[in-house]
C-alpha cells in the first residue's frame, strides 16, 4: 500500500521521537546516583570525601612516655566506601626525649581516587621537659658511729636508701646513679661531711649531705707493765 508523501513524513517523525525517548530513558537509567556531599559552593555532583571520625584533641603531656598511641580514622570516599586512614607523624626536634621535650604533629590525610579531592585531620601533642628537679630529703642526716664500725658499709646503706626512695617517685627523667662521697674520714674521731651526688639521665645533679661522727667510746687498754 502506498502512503501519501505527507503522511509518510509524519510516520518518520513519530518513529524518530519514539527512538529518541527510548534511548534517553535507557541512558537515564544508567546515570550514576548523585552523591550527597558536594564541594562547598558547587552545584555539581562532585563529591568531597568526609571523615567519619575526628582527630583526637590537641594535648600536652608531662613526659615522652605518656604520649598517647596513634589511632586510625575512617573516611567516606566519593564511591560511598569507608576507608581506614593511618596517621603520619613528625616531631620537632626529630628525636624527643625526657630531656628535650618538643612537639609531635600527627596528620590523617586522604585523597579520593575518583575525583582527586583531599581532606585531612591534624593533632598536635606538646611534650614538656621534666623540670621537677631532683629532691631527696633523708630521714636522718646525722649519724654517730663507733670507731669499730665499718664506714664503707654505712655508705652502701645510704646509697641503697636514696636509690629506693627515688625509684618510687613519679619522675619523667629516671635516675642514673647515686654517687658515694669522694672523700673518706681522715680523722678517726670527730665529724665528717659525707656528700652523695644524685644524677639523672638528663645530667641534672643534686647533693645530699650527711654528718658522720665517729665516737671513741672505748677505754684505752694498757698492754704490759
Amino acid at each position: 500500500m502506498k502512503l501519501p508523501l505527507r503522511r509518510l513524513g509524519w510516520v518518520i517523525v513519530a518513529v524518530f521521537c519514539i527512538a529518541f525517548n527510548t534511548a534517553y530513558a535507557v541512558s537515564s537509567s544508567h546515570k550514576p546516583t548523585e552523591k550527597l556531599h558536594r564541594l562547598p559552593g558547587s552545584s555539581s555532583s562532585l563529591v568531597m570525601p568526609e571523615f567519619i571520625d575526628s582527630a583526637p584533641a590537641d594535648t600536652t603531656v608531662s613526659c615522652v612516655t605518656k604520649v598517647p598511641a596513634p589511632v586510625n580514622l575512617r573516611v567516606i570516599a566519593a564511591s560511598g566506601d569507608t576507608v581506614i586512614v593511618m596517621p603520619t607523624e613528625s616531631s620537632e626536634p626529630p628525636m624527643i626525649t625526657e630531656c628535650t621535650g618538643g612537639t609531635i604533629t600527627r596528620v590523617w590525610s586522604f585523597t579520593d581516587p575518583d575525583n582527586g579531592v583531599s581532606v585531612s585531620e591534624t593533632m598536635v601533642i606538646t611534650v614538656e621537659v621534666d623540670a621537677t628537679g631532683i629532691t631527696y630529703v633523708p630521714p636522718i642526716r646525722i649519724f654517730s658511729r663507733n670507731c669499730s664500725d665499718d664506714y664503707n658499709a654505712w655508705v652502701s646503706d645510704r646509697v641503697m636508701e636514696i636509690t629506693d626512695t627515688l625509684n618510687r617517685l613519679d619522675r619523667c627523667a629516671g635516675f642514673l646513679a647515686v654517687n658515694p662521697p669522694m672523700d673518706t674520714p681522715s680523722n678517726p674521731c670527730g665529724s665528717f661531711e659525707a656528700v652523695f651526688v644524685i644524677e639523672d639521665i638528663c645530667g641534672d645533679t643534686s647533693e645530699v649531705t650527711y654528718t658522720y661522727t665517729t665516737v671513741d667510746n672505748e677505754a684505752p687498754v694498757i698492754v704490759g707493765a
